[in-house]
């Protein structure tokens, strides 16, 4: 959300929070999977949420989306799906707008429903 390098901040936290490594391996393979595949998740967030513009989202909806889609279809051998929308629900009731959860879940539910069809593709605009 504010540009700082992905890889810098996850050392920064690391080394002010001492969290255990699996829990520091965890977060950087969540990080890496979203800057990875973020072409590919945005093109999720534009078909699935089209009354709002990916760039007019606030910053903690669009990177909760993110991060969900990416744990709910790129990493859901790791964790279980349902998991994965309930943690970014509840991500959102916290440091979203009153509205962020309903959104979160919406747009999640509807790309654990899509998933099954291809990527939607990019609008030729």
């Amino acid at each position: 959300m504010s540009r700082h390098r992905p890889a810098e901040v996850l050392d920064r936290l690391f080394a002010d929070l001492h969290p255990d490594a699996p829990v520091f391996d965890y977060a950087s393979e969540l990080v890496n999977g979203v800057v990875r595949h973020k072409a590919e998740i945005d093109r999720w967030i534009v078909h699935l949420a089209p009354a709002w513009p990916i760039d007019q989202m606030s910053a903690v909806d669009r990177n909760l989306l993110r991060l969900g889609i990416f744990e709910a279809l790129y990493n859901s051998s790791k964790i279980p799906v349902r998991v994965a929308i309930s943690e970014a629900v509840e991500l959102a009731k916290l440091f979203g707008s009153e509205n962020s959860s309903k959104l979160i879940n919406g747009v999640l539910g509807r790309a654990v429903a899509e998933s099954s069809n291809h990527l939607p593709q990019p609008r030729s605009e």
